[in-house]
C-alpha cells in the first residue's frame, strides 16, 4: 500500500490544510490589530506632543518653543518636530517646512540638514510619517511627526516570524503525517500478511499484538479471538466429519449386511422378519444419530433463546428424579437426590430436561452395577448450582475437555450402546442457558457440575421499590 494512499496520510494532509488555513487566519488577525494599534499609539504620541508644543507656544514666545523642541532633538524624543512662522519660514525643528494642515496628516518628509536650503531631494530620501499639526492665533504652525518606518518593520518581522514558524510547522508536520503513516501501514500489512496467510489455509497464524498498546491492538487481540474461535470450529468440524464417517460406517455396513442376508440366505418367512427387524433397529440408531446432531445445531444456532421464560428447576430436578428412581433400582444403581425448592432461571424447559436427562442417563450408561449417582441442586452466590455426581471410575482429567466434543467416546471399540452426543448436547444447552460447566474427580467417580445465572423475580403487584423486586 502507497503511503499517499494512506487513511493516516490523508488525514495528516487535511490537518496541514486546516493548520495552514488557521495560521493564515492568525497572521490576518495579528497583522491587523498590530498595524492598527502601533498607528493609534504613534498617533496619540504626535497629537500630544504637538498640543503640549502649542500651548507652550501661547504660553511663552517662538524662541522659548524653539527651545524646547531643540532640547527634545537632541535628547531622542519623536522623529521630527517643525515651527514655522507665519510667512512659512523655518523657526526650527529637523525637517522643511510644509502647508499647514490641521489635525492629522499622512506624509513624506524631508530632514532638514544645517544650512541646508535646497528642496530638490530625491524620493527615496523622503520618509513616511504621520503627524499632527496645530495653526496657531499668529499664523505660526506647530507640526510633530514621527516615523512610520517602525510600523513596517514590525510587520515585516510578523510576516517573518509567521512564514519561518508556520514553515517548520508544516514541514513537522508532513514529517509526522509520514511517519504515523509508515508505523499504521506497518500494522495494516501485518493484518493483510494474517489474512493471506488464513487465506491460504494457515488457520494459526495470528495477528502480532502487544499487551497494553493501543486500539490496533486490541483490535489484533479481537480478531485473534475470533481466528482461535474459527480454528476451533473447524478442528470440530474436522473432527465432526471424521467422527460421523467412523461412526456411520459400522452400522451401515451391518445395515447392508442384514439387507444383503435376506437376499441371499434367507429362506423363510421368518428369516426375512428377523433380517428386516436388524436392518429397522440400524436404521433407527442411524436416524437417531442424525436427530442428535440436528438438536445440536438447532441448540447451537441460538433460534430458542427467543422462547426463554421462567423455569423452576427445582421441580424440574425433583422430576428428573422421581422418572429415573425406579429405572435406576431396577439397573441396579441408586439415585440420591438433594433438591433445594426455589431455584429458579431462565431458559427453554424442554432443553434443560434433556440436560438433566442427559446427565443421568450418561451416569448409568458409564458406571458399574451397584453405583450410587446422586442429583443435588441448590443456590450459592446468586447462581442456580445443579450438580450430578456418580462414585464410578470416572474421567482422567487430560479427557474431560474431550468428552464434549461430538461423537467422542472414551471406548475406542465402540462396542457400548450410543453415539458419543449426549454430552456433546449438554454442552450446547448450557451454553446456550450462560451456565457453567465443569468436570471433577468424586474419589472415587465424577462430579459434573452447572451453574446457571438466577432468573430476576418478576415484579409483585403494587411493587414499587427495589426491595420489591429482588433476585432469587
Amino acid at each position: 500500500m502507497r503511503i499517499h494512499k494512506s487513511l493516516v496520510f490523508r488525514l495528516t494532509a487535511v490537518y496541514c490544510l486546516i493548520f495552514a488555513l488557521s495560521v493564515g487566519a492568525l497572521f490576518a488577525v495579528v497583522w491587523v490589530v498590530t498595524g492598527r494599534t502601533m498607528t493609534n499609539q504613534i498617533a496619540a504620541e504626535v497629537q500630544r506632543e504637538a498640543i503640549s508644543l502649542a500651548d507652550e507656544f501661547r504660553a511663552t514666545d517662538a524662541d522659548t518653543t524653539a527651545g524646547s523642541i531643540e532640547r527634545r532633538l537632541r535628547r531622542g524624543g519623536l522623529s521630527y518636530y517643525l515651527l514655522q512662522d507665519a510667512n512659512g519660514a523655518l523657526v526650527a525643528g529637523n525637517i522643511f517646512p510644509v502647508a499647514p494642515i490641521r489635525g492629522f496628516v499622512a506624509l513624506q518628509v524631508q530632514l532638514q540638514s544645517p544650512g541646508e536650503k535646497s528642496l530638490n531631494r530625491p524620493i527615496a530620501s523622503r520618509r513616511q510619517a504621520l503627524g499632527y499639526g496645530v495653526l496657531l492665533a499668529d499664523g505660526s504652525f506647530v507640526m510633530v511627526a514621527d516615523d512610520v518606518g517602525r510600523l513596517e518593520n514590525a510587520k515585516q518581522a510578523i510576516r517573518t516570524a509567521f512564514v519561518v514558524a508556520g514553515g517548520i510547522s508544516m514541514l513537522l508536520a508532513i514529517l509526522g503525517g509520514f511517519l504515523l503513516s509508515r508505523g499504521f501501514l506497518r500494522r495494516i500489512d501485518a493484518i493483510n500478511r494474517t489474512a493471506a496467510q488464513i487465506m491460504g489455509g494457515s488457520l494459526a497464524a495470528r495477528i502480532p499484538a502487544r499487551p497494553h498498546g493501543d486500539e490496533i491492538d486490541s483490535l489484533a487481540a479481537n480478531l485473534n479471538a475470533m481466528l482461535d474461535r474459527i480454528q476451533s470450529l473447524m478442528e470440530n468440524l474436522q473432527q465432526v466429519s471424521s467422527d460421523i464417517a467412523h461412526d456411520l460406517r459400522t452400522p451401515l455396513a451391518r445395515l447392508r449386511q442384514n439387507l444383503e442376508a435376506a437376499r441371499t440366505t434367507a429362506t423363510t418367512i421368518e428369516d426375512y422378519r428377523n433380517s428386516t427387524d436388524a436392518a429397522i433397529a440400524e436404521t433407527d440408531g442411524l436416524l437417531g444419530t442424525f436427530s442428535a446432531l440436528l438438536r445440536i445445531a438447532q441448540v447451537e444456532s441460538g433460534s430458542r433463546k427467543a422462547g426463554f421464560t421462567r423455569v423452576d428447576m427445582s421441580e424440574l430436578f425433583d422430576f428428573v428424579a422421581t422418572t429415573f428412581q425406579p429405572v435406576a433400582e431396577d439397573k441396579g444403581y441408586r439415585l440420591l437426590s438433594q433438591i433445594e425448592p426455589g431455584a429458579v432461571v431462565t431458559g427453554d424447559r424442554e432443553l434443560l430436561l434433556q440436560l438433566a436427562t442427559n446427565l443421568v442417563e450418561n451416569a448409568i450408561r458409564h458406571t458399574p452395577k451397584g453405583s450410587t449417582i446422586e442429583l443435588r441442586l441448590g443456590r450459592e452466590r446468586g447462581e442456580v448450582l445443579a450438580i450430578v455426581a456418580d462414585d464410578g471410575p470416572g474421567i482422567p482429567p487430560e479427557e474431560r475437555e474431550k468428552v464434549f466434543r461430538r461423537f467422542y467416546r472414551r471406548e475406542a471399540s465402540r462396542t457400548t450402546p450410543g453415539s458419543g452426543l449426549g454430552l456433546a448436547l449438554v454442552a450446547a444447552i448450557a451454553n446456550l442457558h450462560n451456565a457453567k460447566i465443569s468436570l471433577s474427580d468424586n474419589g472415587p467417580g465424577l462430579v459434573v457440575q452447572l451453574r446457571f445465572p438466577a432468573a430476576v423475580r418478576e415484579p409483585r403487584a403494587g411493587a414499587t421499590t427495589l426491595e420489591d423486586c429482588k433476585i432469587v
